[in-house]
């Protein structure tokens, strides 16, 4: 009956020992970075795929409420270019003349502010100090309708009416 049963499509699927992979390990980089940016995990475009299994894990185990590695304060372990590509994502004003530690810092500031304080309006973003490119990917994320013909000011005024 089984050997019969695996001719039929989805059927022979379930009995096989290789069926597609719920494990962190076996996803693409790609599968689970669309899967970090879902649930919202900071960072995650400086990731490689280890430290996004890293950082998936703690999520689910921190959502199951048992101890999980806070993973978005790991910031020893990072480059300072990593943690700078961070403070850039978050807009944290000066990142360009502090060193590791000082970005250590203004990462673990904003992140306890932004615990304490709901997050700005999308108005009160500030637009200006990003590249077209930045602004660009901000507009395909909140999938403006336009984008690719407008320039600079043309992507923040969309942003913020957005």
């Amino acid at each position: 009956m089984k050997r019969i049963l695996k001719h039929i499509p989805l059927i022979g699927w379930f009995f096989k020992k290789d069926k597609p992979s719920t494990k962190y390990e076996n996803r693409t980089k790609e599968e689970l970075y669309n899967q970090a940016k879902e649930i919202g995990i900071d960072g995650r475009s400086t990731m490689n795929k280890e430290e996004l299994v890293d950082a998936l894990k703690a999520e689910t185990n921190h959502s199951k409420n048992t101890e999980a590695k806070d993973y978005s304060s790991n910031y020893e372990s990072r480059t300072k270019e990593e943690l700078y590509e961070l403070a850039k994502d978050y807009d944290i004003q000066g990142r360009s003349t502090m060193n590791k530690e000082e970005l250590i810092q203004a990462l673990r500031d904003y992140r306890s502010e932004e615990v304490a304080e709901p997050a700005p309006a999308k108005s009160t973003i500030n637009y200006e100090n990003r590249t077209k490119e930045e602004l660009y990917e901000l507009a395909k994320e909140n999938e403006i309708e336009g984008r690719s013909t407008m320039n600079k000011e043309e992507l923040i005024e969309a942003l913020r009416d957005h």
